[in-house]
């Protein structure tokens, strides 16, 4: 049986006799768990990291917006204590 990757990969070598362009978008969130195959197909890449603590707080602010919050809740402390959290973790 062919593994879902070998079929894959079969296909994406195809893409290069095709007159038509095609771009392929791929994301992953263990980069370093790549194997050398899909990297070569992949000439361009680029790093969304986690969110710093301006980012997280901001998104505090956007995903808390709708709610009532008490004066004394201080997202900037909260936001320093999501350091290493994704977007959605946050959310």
């Amino acid at each position: 049986i062919t593994s879902v990757k070998t079929t894959f990969m079969q296909e994406w070598d195809g893409l290069r006799t095709t007159a038509d362009r095609v771009i392929v978008v791929a994301s992953t969130n263990r980069p370093y768990a790549l194997d050398q195959a899909v990297l070569r197909r992949m000439p361009r890449r680029i790093l969304v990291d986690l969110p710093d603590l301006e980012t997280r707080e901001e998104m505090l602010r956007v995903i808390m917006s709708n709610n009532r919050v008490a004066p004394d809740v201080n997202l900037t402390a909260i936001a320093r204590r999501l350091e290493g959290y994704t977007g959605s973790d946050i959310r």
